[in-house]
C-alpha cells in the first residue's frame, strides 16, 4: 500500500475542517471537545494545535513558568 501526500499552495487541514463544518451548519467551537484528530503530516499541525487538549496544555505550560 503507498499513500502519496501532496498539496499546492497554503492549505492545511484546520482551514478544511473549519469549511466543512461551516457547510454543515455548525462550529468548530461546538465540536472541538468531543472530536478525535489523526495525523502525521505537516499540514496536520495547525488542526492539532487548535484542539482542546493542546490549548490546555498550552495553558499549563504558562501557568507553570
Amino acid at each position: 500500500s503507498i499513500h502519496v501526500n501532496f498539496w499546492l499552495g497554503s492549505f492545511d487541514k484546520m482551514t478544511g475542517v473549519r469549511r466543512f463544518l461551516r457547510e454543515q451548519g455548525l462550529a468548530w467551537e461546538a465540536v472541538n471537545d468531543c472530536t478525535v484528530f489523526i495525523g502525521d503530516s505537516p499540514n496536520d499541525e495547525p488542526l492539532f494545535a487548535e484542539t482542546t487538549p493542546a490549548k490546555k496544555r498550552k495553558k499549563a505550560a504558562k501557568k507553570a513558568k
